[in-house]
């Protein structure tokens, strides 16, 4: 699971690169609460996944942690499957598993997806790549303040009453 904000700024610029999206942030994130877009509705994803989080077979992770500490998520992600790894292996992984590395892999960044869908679209070569930066926090440069207080508004609404831990 990502941050809904940073989820909603990846999503955008996923829309803009992919169906040649062109209108504002503010104006996707109406589309966006509307269910307007691929992955959404939100909260339907989020809380389907959530409420089976204590079945021995679910593991509920969240890319901000992941970011923080790589290694320790692949142990932990390996001790869950009962596959424990060496610090060799996980050494190995954390290099397969780097934003660079991800980034140039074409089974990873979807680059022919992309060019496919964009021409199919009559939309020329993409001028970005689909992963941007791999990095957490994005929607506090990217959000103006006012969109910022609306979405966590909106989450705010979505988790009251639950058991939701957001943040």
């Amino acid at each position: 699971m990502r941050n809904a904000k940073d989820q909603i700024v990846s999503m955008y610029h996923w829309n803009k690169m992919l169906y040649g999206y062109n209108e504002p942030l503010e104006k996707f994130f109406e589309g966006y609460l509307k269910n307007e877009y691929v992955y959404t509705p939100y909260w339907g994803h989020v809380f389907g996944f959530w409420k089976q989080r204590s079945k021995p077979n679910v593991m509920f992770l969240r890319y901000e942690e992941m970011s923080k500490d790589l290694p320790g998520m692949i142990r932990k992600v390996a001790n869950f499957v009962e596959r424990p790894m060496s610090d060799e292996k996980v050494a190995k992984l954390v290099k397969h598993l780097s934003f660079d590395t991800m980034r140039k892999n074409p089974a990873v960044n979807n680059e022919n997806l992309i060019e496919k869908c964009r021409k199919d679209r009559g939309l020329e070569k993409s001028e970005t790549n689909h992963m941007r930066q791999g990095k957490t926090g994005s929607h506090k440069t990217e959000m103006p303040p006012e969109l910022i207080e609306k979405v966590e508004r909106w989450i705010e609404d979505n988790t009251k009453g639950t058991d939701f831990v957001f943040w």
